[in-house]
């Protein structure tokens, strides 16, 4: 049997999981981990970009373009080892490639709120991820989205898009990915501005129950804080 939950297929011959969740595995990080989509990420986006313009001092982008230098330089590197005809593992080479398409595609700032984007929703909805080695695999997929070649686009017979989806890829690629998303430390951030928000969110509700004590007095305050 499977050793998914719930699951009642028969496993392969070399795995515990069945073919189906042996697959989700490989792609997913974890056999129980759904793929996140753009449309989840957006609002978290959003949160990043507006607490960025409020919040950041004048050197943030500075520090973030040398954070994103520094990964994508040491990729640039490894390519131009491979190019003089040192030996190389093809999934870290390739991994090297995608990060060196991205950096040519797209601002650090871009590639750093999507990070960090990542790291407020890992926070903000700890049920959504299996474990964090399916959280990984999807922060990886995520940025292999803004490299050229990594996305298959299904087409209506109008010429209208259905869906994007990101290639499959050997997970040592993914692996390697997030090697390199963990080593800008925006995942980090992203965590910390979540704590940041939630700490001011705390704030204004401490000064809103001390107003409505004032005015409500103890005994009503309580009931209606109850209620709510």
């Amino acid at each position: 049997m499977c050793r998914v939950d719930g699951c009642y297929r028969a496993p392969t011959k070399f795995s515990h999981l069945c073919e189906y969740h042996r697959n989700v595995d490989r792609v997913h990080g974890d056999p129980r981990q759904r793929g996140i989509t753009k449309a989840e990420l957006k609002p978290y986006r959003k949160v990043i970009r507006d607490y960025l313009a409020r919040r950041s001092g004048p050197r943030a982008e500075a520090v973030i373009g040398k954070d994103w230098g520094r990964v994508s330089r040491r990729a640039e590197e490894l390519l131009e080892a491979a190019d003089r005809g040192r030996p190389q593992n093809v999934h870290e080479r390739r991994a090297a490639q995608i990060i060196v398409s991205v950096s040519k595609e797209y601002h650090a700032m871009e590639i750093a709120i999507l990070c960090m984007a990542l790291g407020y929703f890992y926070a903000d909805q700890p049920r959504r991820w299996a474990s964090d080695r399916g959280f990984q695999y999807q922060a990886a997929r995520m940025l292999r989205r803004l490299a050229q070649g990594e996305i298959d686009y299904t087409w209506r017979p109008a010429g209208t898009m259905v869906r994007s989806s990101v290639k499959r890829c050997p997970p040592s690629v993914t692996r390697a990915l997030w090697s390199s998303i963990e080593a800008t430390n925006f995942v980090g951030y992203g965590i910390q501005i979540r704590r940041e928000i939630e700490k001011g969110r705390q704030l204004k509700r401490r000064d809103h129950i001390a107003d409505l004590r004032e005015i409500l007095g103890p005994g009503a305050f309580a009931v209606k804080d109850e209620a709510a």
